[in-house]
């Protein structure tokens, strides 16, 4: 779907539950190099947002609050 369709923004949490999370979602951004022009991060997981934020302030077009 990402790769098909334009989107304009995308809100990511990073723990998804069990040990899923968004990680593949964002280094599957920052591989193709498809962004859309707003990227959200709400999480609880003081680490995983770190990562989140830093992955989309040094491949894609960083985070709005």
């Amino acid at each position: 779907m990402l790769e098909a369709d334009e989107f304009a923004a995308i809100s990511l949490d990073h723990d998804l539950g069990d040990d899923d999370t968004t990680r593949p979602v964002m280094l599957w951004l920052c591989e193709h190099d498809h962004w859309p022009p707003e990227v959200h991060v709400h999480t609880a997981n003081p680490v995983g947002r770190e990562w989140l934020t830093g992955m989309a302030h040094r491949y894609g077009p960083g985070v709005r609050p």
